[in-house]
């Protein structure tokens, strides 16, 4: 069976002097064997042409050899087939990372991020084709989308809490390949949904793949968390902290490890699983983990280096700083976001961590940033709800990969450093901390810093005061030294 690309609609719907720009062979087809099952054909030619429909000629182009070694590997291993659901997706991934192996293809690849010289590792796109194929076939078979490995979030009937600025369009499950904990944890992330966002759940299902994975590795034969025990755990403790090098913590992630487990222990009835993980287990024991915050030059040099950015998104960074909000706070600043409360001009803020809002002291300069930001999307988009748009929909808020990469690309071209010398990441939030820190150093009292930057509560400013203590104290030591090597050049010349 062939699909020719000139049939498919990303290239009928191109105009003429694009066409021929583009120089497609009139020979250029998806070609599916005749020998698979007619259900396994059906499959491939209604998930082509919809993809034909829905992504652009170059996206369509790269996808004819993930087809051709996709067939290729049905044809080697699984002829049985009458349906790509005949068989669970993560026994068919192991099959297909099997037969990858065995005919030269990568099972990963290295992909260079803009930020420094660090480098990620990137799933082969043969395997990230299959996953979507077979969820594009479970859908049209009407399973249950619970049920499925990859829960496409548009239908489940019901809203989700997802974040705007980092939002997600499915919650994956391919990646932890024992059977029983994958539908333990399908079942306990069913029972949370509801009320925990998105993101929170992403990083639970992530904290698990890497378990998951360990699991795989030395205890092949546990298929369910009911099996584990805490010498397996310990075991693992001691492998995330002695084998692994691309995490400097795991606080975040055990502390997420250890919430999906206690669900599953409360969804399956089995309290020992809950037993499993130690509070003590997800702590930095002496560290104020993850807290950055910039010195004035600092700041001074990140303002001037800003300002090179594209205006939208200087005035989001500008207008972040000043407001002291979180990235997302910012970037969905709406267009009627400010008011008058109380005699005082205010700035309306949705905090979609805690899904409040609150109402953030407004001076001169910040309305006419906001003004400025608004009037230009207006320009561009025309009325819009958000300030700062999406430019794909510029009916959703601008993401945080897009500040994100441009950001990566200034710290890159500008060769920015900090003040010991070493190439800036990408940290929006430490803005918001050396704002805490600064108004610490100020001294005004906890209530007041928790107003100014939407805390509910004072724990977060008690970090800041520390953090503001241990730089003091890094400073004075610095000073200390520096007269004790004074006072030690003096008594040597004394004799």
């Amino acid at each position: 069976m062939k699909i020719y690309v000139k049939e498919l609609k990303c290239y009928q719907s191109l105009p003429e002097e694009v066409r021929k720009k583009a120089r497609i062979s009139g020979e250029t087809c998806f070609l599916i064997p005749e020998e698979l099952a007619e259900g396994i054909k059906d499959q491939m030619e209604r998930y082509i042409r919809f993809r034909g429909e829905t992504l652009s000629l170059d996206s369509m182009r790269g996808e004819l050899w993930r087809l051709h070694a996709l067939t290729t590997f049905l044809m080697d291993r699984h002829r049985e087939l009458s349906s790509l659901c005949d068989m669970p997706l993560d026994a068919l991934n192991r099959s297909l990372r099997v037969w990858m192996v065995k005919n030269g293809y990568q099972l990963s690849g290295i992909h260079h991020r803009l930020n420094a010289d660090t480098v990620e590792t990137k799933t082969s796109p043969l395997i990230l084709y299959l996953e979507k194929l077979y969820a594009f076939a479970e859908e049209k078979e009407d399973i249950p989308e619970m049920e499925k490995d990859i829960w496409d979030l548009s239908k489940l009937g019901f809203p989700v809490r997802n974040n705007p600025v980092h939002r997600r369009d499915t919650l994956k499950f391919t990646s932890i390949s024992q059977d029983g904990i994958r539908k333990e944890s399908k079942k306990a992330v069913a029972t949370t949904i509801r009320y925990l966002a998105i993101h929170t759940l992403d990083q639970q299902l992530r904290a698990m793949k890497r378990l998951s994975a360990f699991l795989a590795r030395y205890y092949p034969g546990i298929v369910s968390t009911g099996q584990l025990n805490r010498d397996i755990i310990e075991d693992y403790l001691t492998h995330i902290s002695t084998e692994v090098s691309d995490k400097k913590s795991f606080r975040s992630e055990l502390t997420s490890l250890k919430s999906l487990m206690d669900t599953i222990a409360l969804v399956t009835d089995a309290p020992q699983v809950r037993q499993l993980f130690l509070s003590s287990d997800a702590t930095d024991r002496g560290k104020i983990s993850g807290f950055k915050a910039y010195s004035d030059e600092e700041v001074k040099m990140w303002n001037e280096a800003i300002l090179t950015l594209p205006k939208q998104i200087a005035r989001a960074l500008i207008i972040h700083q000043l407001l002291g909000n979180r990235i997302g706070e910012t970037l969905t600043l709406k267009k009627d976001c400010i008011c008058k409360r109380g005699g005082h001009m205010k700035v309306k803020v949705f905090q979609i961590k805690t899904q409040t809002t609150v109402y953030k002291p407004a001076e001169e300069k910040v309305i006419a940033l906001i003004e400025k930001a608004a009037k230009e999307t207006a320009l561009t988009y025309g009325e819009r709800e958000y300030i700062f748009v999406n430019s794909r929909n510029p009916d959703l808020p601008m993401t945080y990969a897009t500040v994100q990469y441009h950001l990566m690309k200034m710290i890159r071209q500008l060769d920015l450093r900090n003040d010991n010398g070493e190439l800036y990441g990408v940290g929006t939030h430490a803005f918001r901390h050396t704002m805490g820190r600064k108004l610490t150093q100020m001294h005004y009292d906890d209530k007041t810093i928790a107003q100014l930057l939407g805390h509910s509560g004072l724990e977060s400013v008690h970090k800041y005061r520390k953090f503001g203590s241990k730089e003091l104290s890094d400073e004075t030591r610095k000073m200390r030294d520096h007269q004790d090597g004074i006072i030690e050049r003096i008594t040597k010349e004394w004799g």
